[in-house]
Order: structure tokens, then C-alpha cells, then sequence
């Protein structure tokens, strides 16, 4: 909505690619790469929502359209977790897959709790 589109405005006059760039990746300030992520998150679950399905309990789902891109978001009755693979402990695991068990994990709780 337009609350949100005034938070992602760009000043006038710059370069809307570099600017964007610079957002995304200042290492010492974090709020529009968590701004982004939090906006396309947003829009994913509102395009499913208004297609019949409800993801937002489905942390699997959204990460892996996180992963793969609005552009791969077809919304249906059976989401599924896939993505990328990442290997770690000897295992490898699907984008979507590996959030899944670390957002139903104990990790991070005291941090950022449910």
C-alpha cells in the first residue's frame, strides 16, 4: 500500500539501480534489506491470500518463494518447500526446507520471540 511505498521512496535525482544496490547492501545498516525482505514477504502472502491460500503459517513456502522469485509464485493448494540447496552438516537441504526447521527450532527465541 501507499503507508509502505512511502518507505521505499527514492530521493530525487539519483540513480534508482545504485540506490537500490546501496540498500541492499550497506553492511552497517540493515533497515532497507530488512525493509525489502519484509515488503516482498508481504506482497507474496497478499498474492496467495487473494488467490484462496493462506501461507503465512507456512514459513517453508514463503522462504522458498523468497528464494525463487515472485516471478516463480503461482499460487495453489499445495505450497511446496524447495529452492536452492545448501549442504551443512553433512546434509544437503532446499532453501525453503532449511528456514522451515530453523523458524520451528529453539534457536534465536530469546531473541526474537513468537
Amino acid at each position: 500500500g501507499q503507508e509502505i511505498a512511502k518507505l521505499l521512496e527514492y530521493p530525487e535525482g539519483v540513480d534508482r539501480g545504485t540506490e537500490l544496490y546501496n540498500r541492499l547492501t550497506d553492511a552497517k545498516n540493515h533497515y532497507y534489506s530488512l525493509l525489502y525482505t519484509a515488503a516482498y514477504i508481504k506482497e507474496i502472502e497478499m498474492q496467495w491470500e487473494r488467490a484462496g491460500f493462506d501461507i503465512s503459517s507456512n514459513p517453508g513456502a514463503i522462504a522458498t518463494l523468497f528464494n525463487v522469485g515472485f516471478q516463480a509464485s503461482h499460487p495453489n493448494a499445495a505450497p511446496r518447500t524447495a529452492g536452492a540447496t545448501i549442504e551443512t552438516g553433512g546434509r544437503t537441504y532446499p532453501y525453503g526446507e532449511l528456514a522451515a526447521l530453523f523458524y520451528n527450532s529453539e534457536e534465536l527465541l530469546d531473541i526474537f520471540p513468537r
